[in-house]
């Protein structure tokens, strides 16, 4: 009895960590068909904060880097967040 909770345990953590993931893909890759330096909303996205980086004494080149790097996490944040409403449902 015990053996046979833990494995169903274990397969419907497996099964959910498994969905989360594809569906945080799907949603990432819907979201940066958008993120490319010809879509002006990014290009404002990026200068704001590379200008509140440079603010903070980062240089513009490190700025501007990081910029990009600071919306892909964002969006990475947003993409498993949609995964977990999909999967939750």
């Amino acid at each position: 009895m015990n053996v046979s909770r833990n494995l169903g345990g274990t397969l419907g953590i497996s099964f959910a960590q498994t969905m989360l993931a594809r569906q945080a893909q799907v949603h990432q890759s819907q979201m940066v068909e958008t993120l490319n330096p010809l879509n002006p909303n990014y290009s404002h996205a990026v200068a704001g904060i590379a200008h509140g980086l440079m603010s903070r004494g980062v240089s513009q080149a490190d700025a501007t880097r990081a910029a990009g790097a600071v919306l892909y996490r964002t969006l990475g944040q947003q993409a498993a967040m949609l995964s977990y409403i999909d999967v939750s449902m």
